[in-house]
């Protein structure tokens, strides 16, 4: 029920305040607990994070006074933050609280309420912004699919993956709310669009701001890639900037801690480049790709884990059904 590989981390100090926090609660029965600084906060936060068990998460947080748990929860991203909905208990607080989320959050906390909690899902349903419509039995916000809307939402997204604040969790609840929010034709449209206008960009992969950039954008299409095959094909222009990039690594272990990183579509698409070596004439591409293809698997014969294996044994297990 507790992950504890979360808390090892923790100091000494740190785990002492871990224990007595825990105490307080399962032993000692204290309510309205509070009056914690910022370290403090940040210990119960991952306390919260290594439970497993939503009802653990549900009296733990029942504890926490209704202040301190508005600061524990500025703490949280967005997932965390649906999750939130489904397990606590108090209505009136939910309730504030879905009024402060925007839209597109709301709309996520909905269908998950929708399939784990009916009650919760009434009484929030009532309170939804005004751009939000009832659809079935789930709350979508209203699209139009027109030009312009596919155009704003577009630079939403693009601003979204060059914000260096906001993560890879982010653009994947962006992406969610998309594939909720439109019908089949509409996302079509709007995913090839947002990958057309990624790739007029042009941003480089030369520091680490600018690949966190991609790796947003990798993340967020990935669902799409799925729904619409072709699409990969729309990304074949990003593998020669991607193995250029790995060029540039030591070794087999680096290159293999940086493929990691990514999506495995992504993995996929570099690795099948990378091994179509033998319809390459060109010279100094076959002796990029060889060395590339050669540290990899040097690599992987010794380390036979991480999405950069998987990726090559679902290829070469695509090949032996061939």
């Amino acid at each position: 029920m507790i992950n504890k590989t979360l808390l090892k981390n923790l100091s000494e100090e740190h785990s002492k305040f871990a224990a007595k926090f825990l105490e307080d609660i399962f032993v000692h029965k204290k309510f309205n607990l509070s009056n914690f600084n910022n370290e403090e906060l940040n210990i119960i936060y991952i306390i919260l994070k290594s439970v497993s068990s939503n009802e653990m998460k549900s009296v733990i947080t029942c504890f926490i006074s209704k202040e301190t748990l508005l600061k524990l929860l500025s703490l949280f991203d967005n997932l965390e933050l649906i999750l939130f909905f489904s397990y606590y208990p108090e209505l009136p607080l939910l309730k504030n609280l879905f009024k402060k989320v925007t839209p597109p959050i709301q709309t996520l906390i909905l269908k998950e309420l929708h399939e784990s909690n009916l009650i919760k899902y009434s009484e929030l349903s009532t309170i939804t912004s005004g751009t939000i419509n009832r659809m079935g039995n789930v709350m979508i916000q209203k699209q139009t699919n027109s030009k312009a809307q596919i155009q704003n939402e577009t630079e939403s997204v693009l601003d979204m993956i060059q914000n260096p604040k906001l993560s890879f969790e982010d653009t994947a609840i962006a992406a969610k709310r998309i594939e909720h929010q439109y019908e089949i034709n509409g996302m079509e449209k709007l995913s090839t669009t947002i990958i057309s206008s990624f790739l007029s960009l042009n941003i480089s992969v030369s520091n680490q701001a600018m690949f966190h950039s991609h790796l947003k954008f990798l993340y967020f299409i990935s669902p799409f890639t799925k729904r619409f095959p072709f699409h990969t094909q729309l990304l074949d222009p990003l593998l020669p900037k991607y193995i250029q990039s790995l060029t540039a690594l030591p070794n087999g272990e680096w290159i293999a801690k940086v493929l990691n990183q990514i999506p495995i579509f992504m993995i996929q698409m570099i690795l099948r480049e990378l091994l179509s070596i033998k319809t390459i004439t060109d010279f100094d591409k076959r002796k990029i790709y060889s060395k590339l293809l050669s540290e990899i698997k040097n690599h992987m014969s010794q380390e036979k884990t991480g999405n950069t294996f998987f990726a090559y044994q679902q290829i070469l297990r695509g090949q032996q059904n061939e």
